[in-house]
């Protein structure tokens, strides 16, 4: 489905399920590429430009990613007033400045030294220098990837059994199962939903 010039569903599948995987392989791997080319030259030499390039494409995945998880929120029952998936959510969006911070530390670490090398610029190599931007790769590193598994814990939060998403937002027990939005979706006992036809049983005969 198309929305606003994005693609939200695949083979019915909301695509925000697939893209959550870029985020949760991308954003480690950057942090730890970046770590590595900021402490140790050895490795800033062997990675050359894929550091940055790593951090940019994880970067970029998250507002596409946010972007498909809004749509799903809002065609999940209890999208908005379900805890969990409100506070899931509000953890999206606050990846992205700190995504954006690792990215700008990867150019650093993988910039400086080169722009250094090649003007002659013994000011851009100092130990000093060398140390801030180690510093400030780490840091970063460290609370993207910390913040990526907050994101995911939020979601893998125990919900209970036994009962649907409606009866933990409405307070009225609904077996698992039976939680169906009128019309095309059933929402199961971990708060997802899929599609499915209504099914109307027949009035039984007496």
């Amino acid at each position: 489905m198309h929305r606003s010039g994005h693609v939200n569903e695949f083979n019915g599948l909301p695509v925000h399920i697939l893209l959550i995987h870029l985020v949760v392989a991308g954003i480690p791997l950057a942090a730890r590429l970046t770590v590595l080319s900021a402490v140790w030259p050895a490795a800033r030499r062997r990675l050359g430009v894929i550091t940055p390039i790593v951090a940019l494409l994880a970067l970029i995945s998250i507002p596409i990613t946010t972007a498909a998880g809004e749509w799903l929120q809002a065609r999940v029952f209890g999208g908005f007033t379900n805890p969990l998936i409100v506070r899931h959510a509000h953890l999206g969006d606050e990846l992205l400045p700190w995504a954006l911070g690792l990215f700008l530390a990867a150019v650093l670490a993988w910039g400086l030294p080169l722009l250094a090398a090649r003007q002659r610029r013994a000011a851009l190599e100092t130990a000093g220098i060398r140390i801030a931007v180690g510093v400030l790769a780490v840091g970063l590193a460290a609370v993207t990837t910390f913040q990526v598994y907050r994101i995911g814990d939020a979601e893998r939060k125990p919900r209970g059994r036994g009962t649907s998403a409606r009866s933990r937002t409405s307070g009225t027990p609904v077996p698992v199962g039976e939680d169906r939005l009128p019309g095309h979706s059933r929402i199961d006992s971990q708060g997802n939903s899929s599609s499915f036809p209504v099914v109307r049983r027949p009035a039984r005969s007496s």
